[in-house]
């Protein structure tokens, strides 16, 4: 669950609030994660298609995968 856009006034796309529920394996249940600046929410997407079993490298503008999970 989460939002494109962090604030609306000035439809900023950066610390986005997002809830992750239901990647079993991927993370401990009640984790709060707070990642660095600047890491790309398709970081995330490509964590949980791997957690999954894809075998995708990247995905969109990706950078690796999300180690803090």
């Amino acid at each position: 669950l989460g939002s494109g856009i962090a604030d609306g006034n000035s439809h900023v796309h950066h610390d986005l609030p997002l809830l992750l529920c239901g990647a079993s394996g991927l993370a401990p249940a009640g984790q709060h994660v707070l990642l660095p600046d600047e890491t790309p929410l398709a970081n995330l997407w490509l964590s949980v298609i791997q957690s999954f079993g894809g075998d995708l490298e990247r995905f969109g503008d990706s950078t690796g995968t999300l180690t803090l999970l």
